[in-house]
């Protein structure tokens, strides 16, 4: 989803600021899910989330070259891509850390910045290739980090666009009834099986040949973003569980 050079410009602090796509989906998904679990609201600030992402996340300026650009990437077709590895570390390293008190909210936050990369369609072509430079490890046929205001970079536009109907339209605000509940070591499989799924909705497919319209904005909202919303929920409740249970073993082991 769109981050990168524009949530390093808005995706500072106060929250009404964060208009990029990341931030719009966290913001939905964490009411939705404290409406559900209540106790979520506990666990972790909305302000703890928004602070480790954009201007402080993967995706910032001045962070290229410090991580491969595989890690935002997972192609369901062929399994290459390290999302799903990057989700499993940080929602490992975030539940380790929590559970000895240790701040842990970057861990957080950067495993559902990677929730995100991995279930957005944009994000599911290309392949690995020898690095052109340290970090670029991935061809994407329509990504050109070069000349981002080609029209021929697709990926730009179809991410910028879903980003300005995500601000400037009627988002579809998600309703939880109920929730997977996952363990960390099924964390990839699910968010695989997911990705999967998205991938057969042939969303970028259509937009790659019929250019972006409003009935693909209908589609987007409808059939994409929930999906993106509901695994992140399942994630977040999943984690917050894990992490409770885990701080009352050492409670009464003490």
């Amino acid at each position: 989803m769109n981050s990168g050079v524009i949530s390093s410009i808005l995706s500072f602090p106060p929250a009404w600021l964060r208009w990029d796509s990341h931030s719009l989906i966290y913001y939905d998904t964490y009411r939705a899910l404290q409406e559900l679990k209540p106790e979520f609201g506990d666990f972790i600030k909305m302000k703890d989330v928004f602070k480790y992402d954009g201007a402080y996340g993967p995706d910032r300026l001045w962070m290229k070259g410090g991580r491969a650009t595989s890690e935002s990437y997972y192609n369901p077709e062929t399994g290459q891509g390290g999302a799903l590895k990057q989700i499993y570390r940080q929602y490992r390293d975030a539940k380790e850390r929590a559970m000895q008190n240790l701040p842990w909210e970057n861990d957080f936050t950067w495993m559902s910045h990677f929730i995100v990369d991995a279930l957005s369609p944009s994000h599911h072509f290309g392949r690995r290739v020898r690095p052109i430079k340290k970090y670029r490890d991935w061809e994407d046929p329509y990504y050109f980090a070069n000349r981002p205001s080609s029209l021929k970079n697709r990926h730009m536009i179809f991410e910028a666009t879903i980003n300005f109907w995500q601000v400037f339209g009627k988002r579809q605000k998600p309703k939880f009834d109920r929730l997977e509940e996952i363990k960390s070591r099924e964390v990839e499989a699910f968010i695989g099986a997911m990705a999967v799924k998205i991938k057969a909705l042939g969303l970028y497919e259509e937009f790659l040949k019929n250019g972006f319209d409003r009935a693909l904005w209908h589609r987007i909202n409808k059939e994409l973003i929930p999906k993106i919303e509901y695994a992140l929920a399942v994630v977040w409740w999943s984690l917050f569980l894990e992490i409770k249970d885990g701080r009352a073993l050492i409670n009464n082991e003490n």
